[in-house]
């Protein structure tokens, strides 16, 4: 496959993404902010996506969903200095 492009399908790059990282489309669905069942007919090849859809699944394909330690580590820090001020 040298020097040569390849097309791939939304819908096949998501489809092998939950199949490999053990993710079920509900979990995508509630990531996403898609309703689960129009996440389920679009990957069963039933419905279209609308482009902000689109967008939010290439979004959870990156990663984009979760939330870094960084985040995490201030809220709690936040947190607990405000429990400490109590």
């Amino acid at each position: 496959m040298k020097d040569k492009d390849i097309t791939l399908q939304l819908v096949d790059v998501f489809k092998t993404y939950l199949d490999i990282n053990g993710l079920s489309l509900s979990y995508a669905a509630r990531c996403c902010k898609i309703p689960r069942t129009s996440l389920a007919a679009w990957a069963k090849g039933q419905r279209c996506l609308t482009a902000e859809n689109a967008r939010k699944v290439k979004q959870f394909l990156k990663g984009d969903f979760l939330i870094g330690i960084d985040t995490i580590v201030n809220y709690l820090a936040m947190q607990q200095e405000a429990a400490d001020d109590c």
